[in-house]
């Protein structure tokens, strides 16, 4: 007696199991401090970058944005760092942001940052954001 073995069921589950994209893992990250300082007219938040492009790195855009609801207002500002040299060997490294408002005052708030890095030999680019709740303090 033959018995015939149907491949259709795992071929098609093959197919299923190769299709389906792989996430890759982010190798830049950026991570906002829990607290910014109020300066002169200015929250200077921090920001903790880690990324491993290289050696001949830069960061090619960081913002930071702060918002802060205070009882009759809301405060939303921005700030960023111009084209910086990073050395990109999975060190973490800390940036401050200035984010400019007289508006801002002690207490909550809401952080967002962003950045690019890129190392130019080979050319390369990657992206990371982080948005977490912070406290502004004097």
């Amino acid at each position: 007696m033959n018995k015939r073995i149907s491949f259709v069921p795992a071929l098609a589950l093959g197919m299923v199991v190769l299709s389906v994209p792989t996430l890759a893992t982010a190798v830049t990250t950026i991570d906002v401090v829990d607290e910014a300082r109020l300066v002169g007219g200015a929250a200077v938040m921090s920001v903790e970058i880690i990324c491993d492009l290289g050696a001949n790195s830069f960061l090619a855009g960081t913002t930071g944005t702060i918002i802060q609801r205070t009882r009759f207002n809301v405060t939303i500002e921005s700030g960023s760092l111009g084209q910086t040299a990073i050395n990109c060997n999975g060190t973490p490294q800390i940036f401050q942001i200035a984010v400019s408002s007289s508006r801002f005052r002690p207490g909550p708030a809401t952080a967002q940052a962003s950045t690019i890095v890129c190392n130019n030999s080979p050319f390369t680019c990657e992206s990371a954001q982080d948005s977490k709740e912070i406290q502004l303090v004097e």
